[in-house]
């Protein structure tokens, strides 16, 4: 495995934040990176973090993201080193009550479904959270839920924590079953066995339940497939509910919706979301709920304001890593109202406007959470109570017409 001296992570490091700060062909760089610590604290940082003579690209990793999360915290969840080839162990968990329950895995253990997640290579698995949370940027507790499940079956990025061993090749998950015993179950990333099945909605599909018009829009992606998904909708104009299933739209290109949004605008509608909603995903529920929409789920992965659009990336020389840096501080007012700025216009802005960069929340009309029961057995609450929604106001509106006779 390639390794690296202190003095060339000190060079690394420096190339690293050369890009985020100065960007490339094609950004100017992050509006504000040197905001909230200045290049001085971000060298003492840098010394604190190399107490080592030797670096191989697991610790990379690990350090970088330590870095980016000290400099911009909560209020970048874009900016960030990754891995270029990622190995996924085939185990998927949910957060229920601050545990850790498997809800999907390989279907040689799924007699395991449902057991409780104690530790990983017998480590604890509140170390290996605390572990996480150092490195995960978020806004939302509910962003740092989605990453920390990604992360517990993601090889490269258990491999970089500092209580696993970056040599490992076996990763070992102690889990609390059923019956209240613990069972280990043993991965070997050389020889991992077949993933389970994974069924999601196509992007752009639609389906018609209870006179009820369902659109599943999973990403903010494919201009044209829009513009005939709303063609499609305006053939069928006896439909006036209409339910955007915003669930796991993990974000794209904003513009993308509008055909959409002024289809709707006379129409009743229901946005259903939940803490996968990122990024552009986000602005496509600002949207909806200017024109009215009822909002059903949980909160979403990320605040309104916050540092966002990737152009550009920067591929590490001889490492297995990438780096990916935000360009635009994206800001709404009051009144929703979308403003994005640039490296110089955001300094220039915010410079005395400090408390303006406070994360903003858009919550919830109506909060309705999946139990991991639901998740297992693959039963859709949130999607029931969009349903039921558009039934209530239904009778309330009959009700109201008997009234009047």
């Amino acid at each position: 495995m390639f390794k690296l001296n202190k003095k060339e992570l000190e060079d690394y490091l420096i190339k690293i934040f050369d890009f985020i700060e100065n960007g490339d062909s094609k950004f100017n760089g992050h509006p504000g990176l040197y905001f909230f610590h200045t290049k001085e604290e971000l060298k003492e940082k840098i010394n604190e973090l190399l107490s080592e003579n030797e670096y191989d690209e697991f610790d990379i990793y690990y350090i970088t993201s330590l870095l980016i999360k000290f400099m911009l915290g909560r209020y970048d969840s874009h900016t960030k080193v990754s891995f270029k080839d990622n190995v996924y162990i085939p185990i998927d968990f949910t957060v229920e009550e601050n545990s850790l329950y498997i809800t999907k895995i390989t279907p040689i253990y799924k007699k395991l479904i449902g057991g409780k997640l104690l530790k990983i290579n017998n480590i604890d698995i509140q170390r290996i959270l605390c572990e996480l949370e150092e490195i995960i940027c978020y806004s939302t507790k509910e962003h740092l839920s989605v990453m920390i499940q990604s992360f517990l079956s993601d090889v490269n990025v258990l491999k970089s924590l500092p209580s696993i061993e970056n040599n490992t090749e076996k990763f070992i998950y102690t889990i609390l079953n059923d019956n209240n015993e613990k069972e280990n179950i043993t991965f070997n990333i050389n020889n991992l066995p077949e993933f389970y099945s994974v069924q999601f909605p196509e992007n752009y599909s639609t389906e018609v339940i209870n006179d009820c018009c369902i659109i599943h829009y999973n990403s903010c992606r494919d201009k044209d497939k829009m513009e005939q998904l709303v063609s499609k909708l305006k053939e069928e104009s006896n439909i006036k509910n209409y339910i955007i299933d915003l669930r796991y739209n993990g974000g794209g290109n904003s513009s993308v919706i509008k055909p959409l949004i002024n289809f709707l605008k006379d129409k009743n509608i229901v946005a259903l979301v939940n803490e996968y909603v990122f990024s552009s995903g986000r602005m496509a529920l600002v949207e909806l709920k200017k024109i009215g929409a009822y909002i059903i789920g949980t909160d979403i992965g990320t605040s309104l304001n916050c540092f966002g659009n990737c152009p550009s990336n920067l591929d590490i020389d001889k490492l297995n890593l990438r780096v990916t840096s935000s360009s635009t501080y994206w800001y709404y007012d009051k009144e929703l109202s979308l403003t994005g700025y640039e490296k110089d216009e955001f300094n220039t802005y915010f410079n005395n406007k400090k408390k303006l960069l406070e994360p903003v929340l858009l919550h919830p009309d109506k909060y309705v959470y999946l139990t991991k029961e639901d998740i297992i057995n693959e039963y859709d609450e949130q999607m029931k109570e969009a349903i039921n929604y558009f039934k209530k106001i239904k009778e309330v509106n009959r009700i109201g017409r008997k009234n009047k006779r």
